[in-house]
């Protein structure tokens, strides 16, 4: 979609990949109970008419709240997780503006699909059975799931689970809103050190044993996820804090590019290597203090003058790109090349 004049807001916000879309799609259904989706079409008007010095989000606070009923943000002012208010906002948005809501949906046990494992004769073979899988599970998942959120936001993760006892395999393709990775020490490491983390195999042992289908009991298994398909908008959570209640910090600084970042590596679906996805930074959320007390600060890049800003409460300030990338990163936004 097309962004907005270059002299119409020099630093009000960075405009998000195809939120134009979600604008119009939002203006286009009147009357959501909760209406998430309105509320952050008229921040986001508020933030481009260029007529204010800074804006309040008030009102997605206070509607993001309502959708998370019984939640830490439901009528609060006191600083929450950044990370668990952008998944109420988005799946807030997403039920907004379901373009299926009123449609029959599919049974909920097909949310995602589940397949055994079969003997294949030939790797091609192979792929191309997963290539069906897969592609039957998303059609399946954007039966009950057709938004504006899921056009940009949602990919799709292949899940195989392994049994250590009889080498029996199931696969899941599941729908995923965006990446949560592993800040894998606390020395320095690149955002691929991140994700190459990210997509180990895990060990089921102990109270997270698997109920093998073919054993009929608990058994050790291995969990594998690949990458199988990437949306638009990509979004990395940087896990930084640990522990059951979340109180340690990881304050490693984690190098991400702000232009470039290929994930070819990373895919297992052949036909998404065959059309590569290179991805550049848009957006930087920021956390600085400690897990009980912090602040929030956001880089986000002006698309029409190509300029970063750092937004800091109701302060404004541009800076260079090299700026962009410090230990304080907490969540990225990237967006596919064009």
């Amino acid at each position: 979609p097309p962004e907005p004049p270059a002299n119409e807001s020099s630093a009000a916000s960075s405009k998000s990949a195809g939120s134009d879309a979600v604008l119009d799609d939002a203006d286009s259904r009147k009357a959501r109970q909760l209406n998430i989706a309105a509320s952050f079409s008229k921040l986001c008007r508020a933030l481009w008419c260029g007529a204010f010095a800074s804006v309040s989000p008030a009102g997605i606070l206070t509607a993001v709240g309502r959708y998370a009923a019984g939640s830490a943000f439901e009528g609060g002012q006191e600083q929450q997780d950044a990370q668990e208010f952008l998944l109420f906002l988005l799946d807030g948005m997403h039920e907004d503006l379901n373009r299926r809501s009123t449609g029959k949906a599919f049974e909920s046990s097909l949310a995602s699909l589940e397949v055994n494992s079969v003997e294949s004769t030939a790797p091609g073979q192979q792929q191309h059975q997963e290539d069906l899988e897969a592609s039957l599970a998303w059609r399946v998942h954007r039966q009950t799931n057709d938004s504006i959120v899921v056009d940009l936001f949602q990919g799709q993760l292949k899940s195989t689970l392994t049994c250590q006892h009889c080498q029996h395999s199931s696969v899941t393709y599941e729908a995923f809103m965006y990446c949560s990775v592993p800040v894998v020490d606390n020395f320095d490491c690149s955002l691929n050190d991140c994700l190459e983390a990210f997509l180990q195999p895990e060990q089921l042992t102990g109270a997270c044993q698997w109920l093998c289908p073919a054993c009929h009991s608990r058994q050790d298994a291995t969990k594998q996820l690949d990458v199988w398909r990437l949306p638009p908008c990509l979004l990395v959570h940087l896990k930084r804090f640990c522990g059951y209640d979340g109180g340690k910090k990881i304050s490693s600084l984690v190098k991400f590019p702000v232009a470039g970042l290929d994930l070819d590596r990373f895919c297992r679906n052949q036909a998404l290597k065959s059309n590569r996805r290179v991805y550049n930074l848009y957006g930087v959320c920021n956390h600085y203090g400690r897990a009980d007390c912090g602040h929030y600060t956001a880089a986000c890049l002006n698309a029409p003058t190509n300029q970063w800003h750092c937004f800091d409460d109701d302060q404004v300030s541009k800076i260079e790109p090299d700026n962009v990338v410090s230990a304080a990163a907490y969540i990225l936004f990237y967006r596919q090349q064009s």
